[in-house]
């Protein structure tokens, strides 16, 4: 009855370590980024722009550049809330919290 217990509890045990592995894997966060367009309704692809993520717990990660499509991407991050921010030439010009994983819709400057 004890071994029983046991190995019971060993399959538990592995099965938990197991879930947190699962849980505990990075991630990717990418999206794109626009400029609005003064003389059209089609938005920009804003390229060469900084974007960071911020997390208590990771700090600053980044940068990540903006290609000429606009994309960034962020790869091994774990799941959670971050801070992210975008600048242009040192300059702060987008800010917002964003949660991993979820998909970010894509952003458009003002």
């Amino acid at each position: 009855m004890v071994r029983k217990r046991k190995e019971l509890l060993l399959i538990i045990l592995f099965l938990l370590a197991l879930s947190w592995v699962a849980y505990a894997q990075t991630l990717c966060l990418s999206g794109s980024l626009y400029r609005r367009n003064p003389h059209g309704t089609t938005p920009i692809a804003a390229n060469g722009y900084r974007v960071y993520l911020y997390n208590p717990s990771a700090k600053w990660i980044g940068p990540a550049l903006t290609d000429f499509k606009g994309r960034y991407a962020f790869y091994d991050i774990t799941r959670g809330i971050y801070l992210m921010r975008v600048y242009d030439d040192g300059r702060k010009v987008w800010e917002q919290e964003v949660q991993v994983p979820d998909r970010i819709k894509p952003i458009v400057l003002p």
